[in-house]
């Protein structure tokens, strides 16, 4: 889960503590990366929509490489945070089923290598 703004530690716990591997970008990073481009992206609750909508279209109307360089920026402010999401990114997508050993307790064990296999051992005992 990619966040950005203003969560409490306990919210971000709370996710964490649900199985969510969360990358959070501050509000406070967020507003500074954005100023170093030329963007007053600070908000709140009693920000008029028309001052919202002008912060927008600031941003839209950059070229998609001063945007790029900007994401960029982002990912580098929050370098430890990335490194951790991605690091946990990899052992989730690249986790890969090495061998499934069956025991039964009569009987032989059996090594297999596919969840298929090991279907057809298990539907294969006898267990009279």
């Amino acid at each position: 889960m990619v966040l950005a703004g203003v969560f409490t530690r306990g919210a971000l716990t709370q996710l964490e503590s649900l199985g969510f591997t969360v990358l959070y970008f501050p509000y406070e990073t967020v507003a500074t990366v954005f100023g170093e481009f030329g963007i007053d992206a600070n908000f709140d609750e009693g920000t008029p929509d028309a001052e919202f909508q002008e912060k927008v279209d600031a941003y839209e109307a950059m070229h998609a490489d001063r945007r790029s360089a900007l994401a960029a920026r982002l990912l580098e402010a929050n370098a430890i945070g990335v490194t951790r999401f991605i690091a946990s990114l990899e052992k989730v997508v690249l986790r890969q089923i090495e061998r499934i050993i069956i025991l039964p307790l009569h009987g032989h064990s059996a090594e297999l290598i596919t969840v298929d296999e090991a279907i057809k051992f298990i539907s294969g005992l006898s267990f009279n």
